[in-house]
């Protein structure tokens, strides 16, 4: 057996993603890590924070996925994001702009003429 590949039950050799299986236990390290350096961040309000935080760059990987798989390869997606990011918090701080306000904002600038 190499070490690239486990064996099944049947005997058929099953290849392994080192690259993956690394980075899976990086990210169980780290967490585990900073849970016992701080007990808060085991806590569900904590876990669930950091959730909703990570909701927003998997949303734009997903988006990003179909884009690249449909041949129209678009890399700008980050820098687009991060503009719209600041230019909203500098609406939300500046000029009183509501979340929702937004929102709407959005949805109408997004939408095609009539």
């Amino acid at each position: 057996m190499n070490k690239d590949s486990a064996a099944r039950p049947d005997g058929r050799r099953r290849p392994v993603n080192i690259q993956a299986l690394g980075i899976v236990i990086a990210a169980v390290v780290i967490f585990l890590g900073l849970g016992l350096l701080n007990p808060n961040f085991l806590n569900i309000n904590n876990l669930r924070d950091v959730a909703v935080s990570a909701c927003v760059n998997a949303l734009i990987g997903i988006g990003l996925t179909f884009v690249i798989v449909t041949g129209g390869i678009d890399l700008s997606v980050g820098s687009i994001a991060s503009f719209v990011g600041i230019v909203s918090a500098d609406l939300m701080v500046n000029a009183g702009v509501s979340p929702s306000q937004r929102c709407w904002w959005a949805w109408y600038s997004a939408s095609p003429p009539e």
